[in-house]
């Protein structure tokens, strides 16, 4: 088992369960079911504010969820995956903070995190098979890079 920080990302090609905790940040797993290979992110911020930044180069660059799923892409494209041929499932994004009656018109940064990481995704054709967003509590998931399987438990706040 491994255990995935925040702004980290594991790729792999062996079985692994990787786990890992969310609450406003956000996983997106990956996982091709005919090679068995997938992959997992824990993203914290929507966009770099830099773009530029978001190279082989930047060690912040999976803190972005644009970077990550960028870069998750990439590592399939690199071993000529379709990208057709990869299951997506997306978690988190939780209002973590309460938001005062001035603040509520405010886009929280979960949301913000679920809208752009499901927006790049329609964007580059990869199928979102399940999903579980926002809301007011953490999570808790497990992936399982040799089927796929995200197990999921919801954290009260």
């Amino acid at each position: 088992m491994r255990y995935l920080q925040p702004g980290e990302i594991h790729f792999s090609e062996e079985t692994y369960q990787v786990t890992t905790i969310l609450g406003s940040c956000l996983a997106v797993t990956m996982w091709n079911p005919t090679l068995r290979m997938g992959a997992i992110c824990h993203a914290l911020l929507p966009v770099c504010p830099k773009p530029e930044k978001c190279s082989k180069q930047c060690e912040d660059r999976f803190r972005y969820v644009e970077c990550t799923i960028s870069w998750m892409i990439e590592q399939f494209q690199e071993r000529a995956i379709d990208l057709t041929e990869i299951e997506c499932k997306v978690f988190g994004g939780g209002d973590m903070f309460p938001l005062s009656a001035q603040e509520g018109k405010k886009i929280n940064v979960g949301k913000q995190n679920a809208a752009i990481a499901l927006k790049i995704l329609r964007q580059e054709g990869l199928r979102v098979i399940s999903q579980d967003l926002e809301g007011c509590q953490g999570r808790k998931i497990i992936f399982n890079t040799e089927n796929g399987e995200v197990l999921l438990k919801r954290i009260r706040s």
